[in-house]
């Protein structure tokens, strides 16, 4: 049986970035057609909608669609031991002006939060306490970017330092 990582490759993602950073919903594209769709797993991956190439470039025309310039391969991680598409994939992305001008050392948390990499995210939220460029614990209390480690034991401490 073939994977959907090795049927899908991701090509954008769904809507136009309005900030300077964020996350959404990926479109990908099926090698074996080249359609298209907006991977929402809210009714389950058989109820996905499949657009012909013409409909995506309309789609990214009408800003849509924000497709790369190049594709990225599809994550492994969101496919059970079944092969079957078991979890919601996201595409987080920032433009060169917030990685120039940010602290990298959170957004850097932020992003492996994300991915699921909770030592990761704890590594890099700890070099940003320590260089000083940790955000407000307000921040981190609402962040919905840390969700996956807010009630950890290292994340609670943290918070526990910051008063």
């Amino acid at each position: 049986m073939n994977s959907w990582s090795s049927k899908l490759e991701i090509v954008g993602f769904n809507g136009k970035p309005l900030v300077e950073g964020g996350r959404a919903l990926p479109v990908a594209r099926r090698k074996a057609d080249a359609k298209h769709c907006v991977i929402d797993l809210t009714n389950g991956p058989e109820n996905l909608q499949w657009y012909p190439q013409e409909v995506a470039d309309e789609f990214a025309n009408e800003q849509r669609w924000t497709l790369f310039g190049s594709p990225l391969n599809f994550p492994k991680n969101c496919i059970d031991e079944t092969q079957s598409l078991a979890q919601q994939p996201m595409v987080v992305y920032t433009n060169q002006k917030l990685l120039d001008n940010a602290d990298r050392q959170f957004l850097l948390a932020c992003l492996r939060a994300l991915q699921g990499h909770t030592d990761e995210c704890k590594e890099w939220i700890l070099k940003s306490f320590a260089l000083g460029s940790l955000p407000s614990k307000q921040h981190l209390l609402e962040d919905l970017d840390l969700e996956r480690v807010r009630r950890l034991d290292w994340f609670q401490e943290l918070l526990a330092k910051l008063g």
